[in-house]
């Protein structure tokens, strides 16, 4: 808290003086601080926008980790910042923004493309947090669901909730891109060849800036007991890094993978709480929920759907459980599909598209 208090009255000036600077018209400037490279919906979008020579495409790339150094990095870059947003037609971020919901001047329009297709895990201003999120114009959404979550932890009106799809998806919407993914997966991980893969990927607990956690599995225990004909691959949450060492060779640290080509791999997943969970019912696949601690989490986190009964997946609080639900098949593809098309509006390739032409129309039209 206090330090936002002065973080406010360093940039309050910076934000003045951009008061009296241009908008340009065709500015569009892309914020993260979850990653430092262009990924994800990010990438997608800043691609089918390059096409556009007229449109001047910025960014501010940054992951965020609580330390002194990346403090004062981040203080700079609030700084740029605050002139970007100020002087960009639009903004276009992938999570919460601080500068964004103090420092907006009229004229400019912010978008959010949030980074998950979806939220089991309430967020956002439905979570006790430092600032209130506000002064988003527009945000996307992947289906009519999220409206009413999405209008209270991004406080803005159902209305600017636009059901696109979401970018990054296009990718498993693709047979072709699923084979090429495979086939470079398959090359770099020769031991998966004729194996059944198992992909463990949660997400993670407490506050992620200050205190993040996860949930233990043993890992090595469920692999053994599985047998040889399978191999397992974790991934953390992004703010985990790459802080977990491999155990051996038939557990792979995925860490640095993209999730989506994992996902072309994959035969199993073994999640939580996590979005990802909504991406993976693209792929029509076996998964199965880890969780230990649910009735903590949902006191704790607080939680957007009726977990026990909704989600596709039998729901495991062991290991021994996990075991038994992989071994003996225990999932409903019936009830996959039907989650899918739930939480899918648009099952094809054609999100990007349609993102893309909510920001020409903002450029040309507002």
């Amino acid at each position: 808290m206090i330090k936002n208090i002065v973080l406010y009255f360093l940039l309050l000036p910076v934000y003045l003086f951009t008061c009296f600077l241009k908008i340009d018209k065709y500015k569009i400037t892309f914020i993260s601080y979850k990653e430092d490279t262009l990924k994800g919906n990010f990438l997608k979008v800043s691609k089918a926008l390059e096409s556009y020579k007229k449109y001047n495409l910025n960014y501010i790339l940054m992951k965020y980790e609580n330390s002194i150094i990346c403090n004062i990095k981040y203080f700079f870059n609030c700084i740029k910042q605050v002139y970007c947003i100020n002087t960009s037609h639009v903004v276009i971020l992938d999570y919460n923004n601080y500068v964004v919901s103090h420092f907006k001047r009229n004229g400019v329009k912010v978008l959010q493309i949030w980074h998950a297709s979806g939220a089991i895990k309430k967020f956002g201003n439905d979570i006790k947090r430092d600032y209130k999120i506000r002064d988003y114009d527009y945000v996307i959404a992947s289906s009519e669901k999220w409206k009413e979550h999405y209008s209270t932890a991004f406080n803005i009106d159902k209305s600017n909730i636009l059901i696109t799809g979401i970018p990054k998806n296009d990718n498993l919407f693709s047979k072709k891109i699923i084979c090429a993914n495979r086939r470079k997966m398959m090359e770099k991980y020769p031991i998966i060849k004729n194996k059944k893969v198992v992909l463990f990927a949660p997400t993670f607990r407490g506050d992620p800036i200050k205190d993040i956690k996860y949930q233990p599995i043993n890992l090595e225990y469920i692999k053994n007991k599985l047998g040889k004909e399978y191999v397992i691959i974790y991934k953390m949450h992004p703010w985990f890094g790459n802080k977990i060492i491999s155990y051996d060779e038939e557990i792979i640290n995925g860490n640095n993978e993209s999730i989506r080509e994992l996902f072309s791999i994959t035969d199993y997943l073994i999640t939580d709480y996590s979005a990802i969970l909504f991406d993976f019912t693209i792929m029509n696949k076996p998964i199965v929920l880890y969780a230990p601690d649910l009735e903590e989490y949902k006191a704790t986190r607080g939680m957007y759907i009726d977990y026990e009964n909704t989600v596709p997946a039998p729901i495991c609080s062991t290991e021994d459980e996990v075991i038994e639900a992989i071994r003996n098949h225990i999932f409903d593809i019936k009830k996959i599909t039907s989650f899918r098309d739930m939480y899918f509006k648009y099952q094809d390739t054609n999100s990007t598209e349609r993102v893309c032409k909510v920001i020409r129309g903002i450029i040309e039209y507002e």
